[in-house]
């Protein structure tokens, strides 16, 4: 038993003013037999009738009705002019065949006509065919432009069926006979095997038949010749002797019943045609009725009966349904044992038209369809739907037997028993969705490898791996498509992907931080709404202006408002991801763009739930059943608030311990409530979008909820699947539909008229707040990246038929040229390193020996501060030496969306305490509790929250804006005695500060406090302190600090100079370090607890002798990282051993001593810009220091660069 697809179709350009009709017409919906448009004219019908016409439709025994079709009044827009067709879907996707065919010809050839008209300077249809007649040539000219019109129509609408992605068209097919009648003129087109025949009255006023077409059969001389020739067979079976079949050469099948019909390409090499035969007939005063008719009638019903059961029917508007019930009974008599063939009939009755038309007025363009789904509630008795014509023996089948490789899918077949048992593994779903999804992964992966050098996002990478599979590139050919991605599963893919994207939305949404929305970054506001209403304002003035002149597809549905809203808002979880992927996110104007996309986008959904609820009242049948969507809305919101959220933050404040990630029974529950939520909107009408990221919003983000997702969720789930959802994007893209601008250049145009507006406002708003012109365009470029939420929109435009398969593609190549344009651009113009110089000596060395001595003390976690504190008396401030101390809490990027770096404000109320909350308190006891004068020590807290991969942006650019003379840095490695723990993501952060910092930078290795304990103690562990001098900048830096302990405080300083034995003459000695231990000397002179010795040693090993020998005796050791001189002799050797090079020599070999107690500093100097040790190149607009953002009322406290806003 075959189970085939019926969904409806991704893609159709017909259009209609009367939207709603047009809705109810594709889903199967209606109520009445027409719906009427103005002065009561029928405009739309369902298998219905109306003045002059009779439509019917009735499902055969075969499975889903295949049949269909179509009458369109006022054909291009001329008045009395008509369009009908009958379409005769085959194979397992006739269905789709069938009705694409229907919603696509009559536009193709209305557009052709027009175009064609207009290279020979015609006015329109009706004026040309006034001469329409059989004498003259310009009567030859006419009837040869509506032969190479139509001809043409069909032959380009064969290319775009072969290019369709949503239609498998390897097996399936459709006839179709098609009449354009104009006044007394009547055009008719035929291909395959439907049947158009004219009623007419003889000489004796007897009503005959006069076929207009001919049934395209393999039997027909010429057909047979042309399928010989094409390597093709036509032969009948013995049981069928009478249905001569097309067959494959050397494969006895499909066996297809006639010898011309869309689709069908693996028979198209071998004599099958999409060519229609077209004629001319010029109407007379003796011509009754029209019938267009599909095989089910003319199989079992002669030309002669149908005349006689259309004309003996007393009401003209039942005459289609009378015909298709006497066809049924037919094939019940004469066909017993076959299955009953599906059957569409078009009546049109001449003189009733003639007298429409005379009478009419003319009132646009207008169409009337039938399609299966309209008479699937009355004649499917219940049953599920299905494509089971082959199932046995049925007399007349379209299609007898398909090839082994393109069978239908079969629902039990999910599993294969393997190759060596004679299955085609393929064939099953389950192997093939291990295929598809291994090919995706595998080339998204490899491609992203490639390209991601080059800065490429991976969407755009994705999309291009899309695009390669589609039919762009490899689906050219259709045997690939049919093998590798065929319908069935991309059916299965689609539904996949879409759950990734649900999930994706409900994880963003759980980190995105609206406390932002409260206090924005300055300037975001100002920027977010001019880069969105400039291009608003922009593109639908463009539109409105010139809207006569967009094509009449674009002209009368709402795609280009809806897509110039989307493309003015920038989509906050885009901005966030990609410019974390480029390690941006926590930038200055990375900041600014997260902040002002989020203000927009919040703004955006707002807008989006009013706008769906506006359409919903529009369709809503009654005031109740507004009433009924608003409030059920509104249940759902408050069921989201005060029952899910409630219990949500239950389950976190009771069940999970402070530090851990949720259970993984709650995990998996609250994946069900985002699931549940999204079928909840999608089942109320508000799409299925919006549920994940309400209920996102309203849940706490953070630890442990936000950690949990990124750690359980988007490490695997949405990583994996969501680029499938991304690369299907790209697999339905066709660049071969780009081939007429006239078509897709407006809507690129709308597309780049949203981008330059966007652009130019942001950079407007950027200059009103002094942003350098540089930083404002690059403002302007993040905020214009596009993402996987465009395509999400993209794709529901195309789903629900308001964009084409052209507007598609072109759509979908412009988020990809935008987002590979900019982002690559704004890594190459934006480099918030380079902007972190000072141009003042920041170092201790050259720190004045009474002004304020300002440190920076950076903690991750709680156990950084009690060695900090440590450090802070051993310093001993005082009003003559005062010490400012700005401490920075880091924490990773973990369970949030967006990045901060903010003053720490103490927060109201009595409730749990965080990390930061223990760490900051614990500096302010020490300053409250401490015994030194007022004046002497001043703490700062701050708090930032980023990855790890832009911490040391961060820390920085705090350094630089409170003027910082040292960075103080914790060792990445722990110790509580037992053993050790190493965090790498603290080296890389500590490694980077080192190479980038605009001050003095110390590493801090605590081996004094056992882990866990955050205050120090009474007194300062830092009793004995020793500094080994072996010469150089960084030893220089390292001696000030030790020096600076010794003078201040109670600690016992001892220096420890080392030198070569060939150094101990004075004057082979270093003149800057001579001068320097010579001060150092003069401010110790009167200190009785300063020592000072010098040790000569042969190499490296002599240095290591002695540092090893003495370390003991102290509490710290200060040394020099020793920069650019391991080579040294002094350290000769040493370096070739070391672990953590973040150390130096000396610092490394005595972290890794085991069995010490001593704690180190490590320190290097700041090298300055003006040195001659630095190649540095400092940027026009870095001054030193920085313009710092104060904390005001209202304001985020953000510290902000000069040269930033």
């Amino acid at each position: 038993m075959g189970v085939c697809s019926s969904k409806q179709e991704l893609f159709s350009s017909v259009s209609s003013e009367n939207e709603n009709a047009r809705n109810n017409i594709l889903n199967g919906k209606g109520g009445g037999d027409a719906i009427t448009g103005t002065n009561g004219v029928p405009r739309v019908m369902l298998t219905g009738s109306c003045r002059y016409g009779s439509l019917f439709t009735q499902q055969g025994r075969k499975g889903v009705n295949q049949d269909t079709m179509i009458i369109w009044e006022d054909f291009c827009e001329e008045k009395g002019q008509i369009f009908c067709g009958v379409f005769d879907g085959h194979g397992p996707y006739g269905h789709k065949v069938a009705r694409y065919v229907r919603d696509t010809l009559p536009e193709k050839l209305c557009s052709i006509l027009d175009s064609t008209y207009r290279s020979n300077d015609s006015d329109d249809v009706g004026t040309n065919l006034d001469s329409f007649d059989n004498s003259g040539d310009k009567s030859e000219l006419d009837i040869s432009l509506w032969k190479n019109s139509f001809i043409k129509a069909f032959e380009d609408l064969e290319q775009d069926l072969k290019r369709q992605t949503s239609i498998d068209c390897i097996c399936s097919g459709t006839t179709a006979v098609c009449i354009v009648k104009v006044r007394e003129h009547l055009i008719v087109a035929n291909l395959g095997d439907s049947r158009a025949v004219l009623c007419t009255r003889d000489g004796t006023k007897r009503l005959v038949p006069t076929q207009l077409t001919t049934d395209h059969k393999p039997d027909v001389e010429i057909e047979t010749e042309r399928i010989k020739s094409c390597k093709g067979r036509a032969f009948a079976l013995e049981e069928e002797p009478d249905v001569h079949r097309l067959w494959l050469p050397e494969e006895d099948s499909p066996g297809l019943a006639m010898s011309r019909a869309f689709g069908d390409f693996c028979l198209k090499d071998f004599g099958l045609i999409a060519t229609p035969e077209v004629s001319h007939t010029i109407l007379s005063e003796k011509d009754e009725f029209l019938v267009l008719a599909t095989d089910g009638i003319w199989d079992v019903l002669s030309n002669e009966q149908v005349v006689k059961i259309v004309s003996s029917t007393k009401k003209p508007s039942d005459a289609a349904k009378k015909l298709v019930h006497r066809a049924v009974r037919a094939w019940k008599r004469n066909h017993p044992t076959s299955k009953i063939d599906d059957c569409a009939v078009i009546c049109i009755f001449l003189k009733a038209l003639s007298s429409t038309d005379s009478s009419a007025v003319s009132h646009g363009r207008s169409f009337a369809t039938s399609n299966a789904t309209a008479e699937e509630g009355d004649n499917n008795n219940g049953q599920k739907e299905e494509y089971s014509a082959l199932d046995g023996f049925s007399r007349a089948n379209s299609i007898l037997k398909l090839p082994r490789v393109l069978t239908c899918y079969d629902n039990n077949l999910v599993n294969s028993q393997g190759i060596f048992l004679g299955d085609v593994p393929i064939r099953f779903a389950l192997p093939l969705l291990l295929l598809e999804l291994s090919i995706i992964f595998i080339l998204s992966s490899t491609a992203d490898c490639l390209l991601r050098r080059l800065g490429v996002p991976r969407v755009v990478t994705q999309l291009l791996v899309g695009i390669m599979l589609g039919p762009s590139a490899l689906g050219q050919k259709l045997k690939f498509r049919i093998l590798m991605f065929p319908e069935r599963g991309m059916y299965l893919l689609e539904n996949i992907s879409l759950i990734a994207l649900i999930l994706f939305l409900f994880s963003i949404s759980v980190r995105t931080d609206l406390g932002l929305l409260r206090r924005p970054v300055r300037g975001a506001v100002a920027v977010g709404f001019a880069g969105a209403v400039l291009p608003l304002t922009l593109a639908l003035m463009l539109f409105y202006t010139k809207r006569n002149s967009f094509p009449v597809d674009l002209q009368r549905t709402t795609l280009v408002a809806e897509l110039v809203i989307r493309l003015s808002l920038s989509s906050f979880p885009v901005i966030a991801d990609a410019l974390a992927e480029q390690d941006l996110l926590s930038s200055d104007l990375g900041r600014i763009a997260v902040s002002a996309s989020l203000v927009t986008d919040v703004c955006s959904w707002v807008l989006k739930i009013l706008f769906f609820a506006a359409i919903l009242f529009a369709r809503a049948k009654s005031p109740a059943a507004a009433l009924e969507i608003v409030a059920s809305f509104i249940a759902f919101v408050v069921v989201l608030f005060f029952v899910v959220r409630p219990t949500v933050v239950w389950i976190i404040q009771k069940k999970t311990p402070s530090g851990e990630l949720l259970g993984e029974g709650f995990f998996v529950g609250l994946v069900i409530i985002a699931l549940l939520s999204a079928l909840t909107t999608e089942v109320l009408g508000f799409k299925y979008m919006l549920g994940p990221v309400i209920l996102g919003l309203v849940l706490p983000g953070g630890m442990p909820l936000g950690i949990t997702l990124t750690e359980h969720l988007d490490s695997f789930f949405t990583s994996m699947f969501l680029p499938v959802y991304v690369v299907l994007a790209g697999y339905r893209t066709d660049i071969m539909e780009l081939n007429h601008t006239s078509r897709w250049g407006v809507l690129e145009l709308i597309a780049v008229v949203c981008f330059v507006g966007k652009l130019v406002g942001s950079m407007v708003a950027g200059l009103f707040y002094k942003m350098p012109i540089r930083d404002a365009f690059c403002l302007g470029l993040m905020l214009n990246i596009r993402g996987v939420i465009e395509i999400a929109f993209i794709n529901n435009w195309g789903d629900s038929q308001k964009a084409t398969a052209q507007h598609f593609s072109v759509l979908i190549l412009s988020v990809l040229i935008v987002t590979a344009v900019t982002t690559p651009l704004i890594k190459c113009i934006y480099n918030p390193s380079a902007r972190i110089v000072a141009t003042k000596r920041r170092t201790v060395e050259h720190a004045k020996r009474n002004s304020e001595f300002r440190m920076l003390a950076c903690l991750h976690t709680e156990e950084h501060v009690a060695p900090v504190l440590d450090l802070l008396e051993a310093t001993s401030p005082s009003p003559t030496k005062p010490i400012g101390l700005t401490v920075l809490h880091l924490s990773d990027l973990s369970g949030r969306a967006t990045s901060y770096l903010r003053t720490y404000k103490r927060r109201r109320g009595r409730g749990t305490t965080n990390s930061a909350d223990r760490i900051v308190n614990a500096f302010w006891y020490f300053e409250q509790n401490s015994s030194y004068e007022s004046g002497s020590l001043s703490i700062r807290p701050f708090i930032s929250s980023c990855p790890y991969s832009t911490m040391h942006n961060d820390i920085c650019s705090l350094a630089l804006s409170c003027k910082c003379r040292l960075i103080v840095l914790p060792f990445h490695k722990q110790s509580d005695g037992a053993r050790e723990t190493s965090k790498q993501s603290f080296q890389t952060v500590n490694c980077m500060v080192l190479d980038i910092a605009p001050c003095s930078v110390a590493i801090l290795v605590d081996r004094s406090v056992p882990a866990g304990s955050t205050y120090a103690h009474t007194t300062s562990l830092f009793q004995r302190i020793g500094v080994y001098f072996l010469g150089g900048p960084d030893d220089r830096d390292a001696l000030a600090m030790g020096s600076r302990m010794g003078l201040t405080g109670n600690s016992q300083l001892t220096v420890v100079r080392i030198l070569l034995r060939s150094d101990e003459d004075i004057n082979r000695r270093d003149l800057q370090d001579e001068r320097f231990i010579e001060g150092v000397k003069k401010q110790h002179a009167s200190n009785d607890r300063a020592v000072f010795m010098e040790k000569f040693v042969d190499d490296g090993e002599g240095t290591s002798a002695i540092v090893s020998s003495m370390s003991e005796k102290y509490d710290l050791v200060v040394v020099g990282r020793r920069k650019r001189l391991e080579r040294s002799p002094l350290t000769s050797g040493l370096a070739e051993w070391g672990e953590c090079t973040e150390l130096g020599v000396l610092g490394d070999m005595l972290a890794t001593q085991d069995g010490e107690k001593v704690s180190i500093m490590v320190v290097q100097q700041h090298v300055w810009i003006g040195s001659d040790e630095t190649a540095v190149e400092v940027p026009e607009n870095v001054t030193d220091g920085a313009a710092e953002q104060t904390n005001r009322e209202g304001s985020n406290d953000y510290l902000i660069p000069r040269g930033s806003i």
